[in-house]
């Protein structure tokens, strides 16, 4: 059961560490050298038109069309992908924003501080799952272990509140 409870412990700890990263990807960049635009050695040309234009980022290549006017053309596809996914994922929505927007000024810190969002995206999508399974073993050895029958066991998981995910506060309304 120590060695359950351990796990479960560690599985939260990580699922509220990704959660964080997840809900403010900004936090991401702080283990990297970061500039602007402009700085950013993985950009062939910048081509960025009015500072209130919206941005809606779309890859072909290494080419981001951030608008119907302006367009970012990248060193490879990886880093594309990668600056359209932060782009995505930080909530930018002007050019102007996009142009005061610092992110990793590497192809290399670039092509980082996306995957880990998005591992950090996996996290939180898969250890919910992994917490379930881990809380059922866990509840089978407590319930061994008090020599509970199946009429008790039924007993306690329909009064016991269980939040659709473990790992998320359990609050009683």
């Amino acid at each position: 059961m120590i060695s359950l409870s351990k796990s479960l412990h560690e599985i939260a700890e990580s699922y509220q560490e990704a959660k964080a990263r997840v809900s403010s990807p900004e936090e991401i960049l702080n283990g990297y050298d970061v500039g602007s635009l402009s700085f950013a050695a993985y950009i062939q040309s910048l081509g960025l038109g009015d500072e209130d234009g919206e941005v809606s980022p779309s890859q072909n290549g290494t080419e981001v069309r951030v608008n119907v006017q302006s367009s970012v053309e990248f060193v490879s596809d990886e880093t594309a992908e990668a600056f359209t996914t932060l782009v995505r994922e930080m909530d930018v929505e002007t050019v102007g924003e996009l142009e005061d927007l610092e992110l990793p000024t590497s192809a290399d810190g670039l092509l980082a501080a996306a995957e880990a969002y998005e591992e950090s995206q996996s996290v939180v999508e898969s250890t919910p799952d992994q917490a379930r399974e881990l809380e059922a073993e866990l509840n089978e050895q407590v319930y061994s272990l008090y020599s509970l029958n199946t009429e008790a066991r039924e007993l306690v998981d329909k009064r016991v509140d269980k939040p659709e995910n473990p790992l998320e506060a359990k609050v009683r309304e």
